[in-house]
């Protein structure tokens, strides 16, 4: 079990080497592109434990046991795009519109929770008269 996941643990860091952050040239219109991408790993592991329990008078002897795993997780997600022409090179970043549309929808949802918390009518105290705020 152990080899299993050593040989998984050297799987992933191949994996992450610059390559996956920087991916391979390709040559376009008198430019050169390099795709560039954020890479993000993780990895965990558990054991097991197995107790015997040892029982009087001829009963069979029982086991007991625990058991855990290992995982591991790779995302890589494009960032950049960089240019390189015989004049300049320059950094294009990549735009994330599921990550633009949650960001306006969070903004919109914090703007209604403002707008509606600040326009509450004022408390009235038992006798009738305004509390002050």
């Amino acid at each position: 079990m152990l080899d299993g996941i050593v040989e998984q643990l050297r799987q992933l860091s191949d994996r992450v080497g610059v390559r996956a952050a920087f991916g391979e040239p390709v040559q376009a219109h008198g430019r050169t592109f390099v795709p560039v991408a954020k890479v993000t790993y993780g990895f965990g592991f558990g054991g097991s434990l197995r107790q015997r329990h040892e029982h009087e008078q001829g009963e069979q002897e029982r086991d007991q046991a625990e058991g855990g795993g290992a995982g591991a997780a790779l995302v890589v997600r494009p960032v950049a795009v960089v240019e390189i022409r015989d004049d300049r090179t320059r950094v294009l970043p990549v735009w994330d519109a599921n990550r633009l549309a949650l960001a306006v929808l969070a903004l919109a949802a914090w703007t209604v929770f403002w707008v509606a918390g600040s326009r509450r009518p004022p408390v009235r105290s038992a006798a009738g008269s305004q509390a002050d705020p």
